[in-house]
């Protein structure tokens, strides 16, 4: 058994290949398993490159001490294998084999003593997939094990279409982002919804929204905010991205003040642009460059993006103060935050999400807790935006909470800069 791994081993995936092109009837039932040893390069790295192959030999002889006739090991690349099955029915032959594997090689970390403790990751494929050809079938395989993996130590997952269809998407829309930047941010555009003071129903001043939408082949998609943030978040992107809307926000505000004087715009900053950027500064250029009261230029922060951070968005936070730029907590209620962080963030209000809002008009239980929170929040000298409002009657019953601003589609949706300024540049009620 060993001699065959060895062969195996030295011409990689080739043999495999050229078996699966050898069949002579058409693949249809049997699997692939793409599997990877977590972690080995802290074992290379601790334990040196020969203790490092003992182990690739060793995991070798764990796994094909369980294969039956009808399966296959070969070795691809540093710590991957691949287990080739032509026979089986189902997967679930698969999660079978896994279980024996994974009890052998937990054997073997027992007899070595624990000197060294790994697991293996498994991403399973439908061996019918190789008649789709070399390249699509590689790309499958290959997204199967990074499934896996992603669920971290030992994981296992059998391919599914609609997931290897939405990682193709995200990869889409990756590149569609970065074009886009380079691009002069082409495909990027700035929506603006306002916000109303409660009992006066006037504009005050308005948020804005990041939208994006890509070209493909059937014409410009819209992309859901849902989608593209976390993707900027991830590549870095919502670096230039957040600085590229923080100067179109900028220079909306320094237009919507020739109508409204003192009007404010509040701009949404991510967690990504305090670690990694230099928002500060950026925040600083923009009220320079518009000429802009700081104190008009208002930053959005949820409540999950510095309840992990505190530390860095500590120093953020002292940084708004020194430049006087206002700080709001959005998503309020959704999280974890309480009067006492509330209270040390020192913001100018809080914004009550919108979900949280919908709830408290429809249900008694939830309104009595929307309605308690209000004089609470009020008791620190914080003032408060109820989110989500869509209709005359949850305008009034926040006028009798003694909410101080309202926002949602009751006031108008989120539009771009021409049609914002038609509709709101008078400044009077905006119903």
């Amino acid at each position: 058994m060993q001699k065959k791994y060895y062969r195996m081993k030295m011409r990689h995936g080739v043999l495999c290949r050229d078996y699966l092109r050898a069949q002579k009837e058409p693949i249809s039932k049997g699997f692939f398993m793409h599997i990877g040893i977590d972690d080995f390069g802290a074992i290379n790295s601790s334990r040196g490159a020969d203790y490092g192959n003992h182990i690739l030999k060793s995991v070798a002889d764990c796994m094909e001490s369980c294969l039956s006739d009808n399966q296959s090991l070969y070795h691809l690349v540093a710590d991957q294998y691949v287990i080739v099955d032509l026979e089986a029915s189902s997967s679930e032959d698969a999660v079978v084999l896994k279980e024996k594997i994974t009890d052998k090689l937990h054997n073997f970390i027992v007899a070595e003593n624990y000197e060294a403790i790994f697991s293996i990751s498994i991403g399973v494929v439908d061996a019918a997939t190789f008649c789709e050809g070399t390249e699509e079938c590689r790309k499958k395989f290959e997204f199967a094990l990074k499934q896996a993996k992603s669920m971290g130590k030992n994981g296992f997952y059998v391919f599914n279409q609609d997931d290897y269809e939405a990682f193709l998407q995200k990869g889409r829309i990756v590149a569609a982002l970065r074009n886009a930047i380079v691009n002069n941010y082409e495909g990027f555009e700035v929506n603006y919804q306002p916000i109303v003071d409660c009992q006066t129903e006037q504009i005050i001043g308005a948020e804005a929204l990041m939208r994006f939408s890509m070209i493909t082949e059937e014409g410009r998609e819209f992309v859901s905010p849902m989608e593209f943030i976390p993707l900027l978040e991830e590549t870095g992107l919502i670096i230039p991205a957040g600085r590229y809307i923080l100067n179109e926000a900028a220079a909306m505000c320094r237009e919507m003040q020739k109508y409204i004087p003192g009007f404010r715009m509040n701009v949404n900053v991510s967690y990504v642009q305090i670690l990694q950027g230099n928002v500060e500064r950026d925040i600083l250029d923009v009220i320079q460059k518009y000429a802009l009261k700081p104190e008009c230029l208002c930053v959005e922060m949820t409540e999950s993006g510095f309840m992990d951070m505190t530390p860095s968005f500590c120093k953020f936070r002292k940084s708004l103060d020194t430049i006087g730029s206002s700080f709001v907590i959005d998503d309020f209620g959704t999280g974890y935050s309480n009067l006492h962080c509330i209270r040390d963030m020192n913001p100018s209000y809080v914004k009550m999400d919108r979900d949280f809002t919908a709830k408290a008009m429809n249900s008694d239980r939830d309104y009595e807790l929307y309605k308690n929170i209000i004089p609470m929040v009020h008791s620190i000298n914080v003032r408060i935006c109820a989110e989500g409002i869509e209709e005359k009657e949850w305008l009034l019953k926040m006028k009798e909470m003694k909410v101080d601003y309202l926002q949602g589609y009751y006031f108008g949706r989120p539009c771009g800069e021409k049609q914002f300024l038609q509709q709101y540049i008078s400044g009077i009620n905006v119903k």
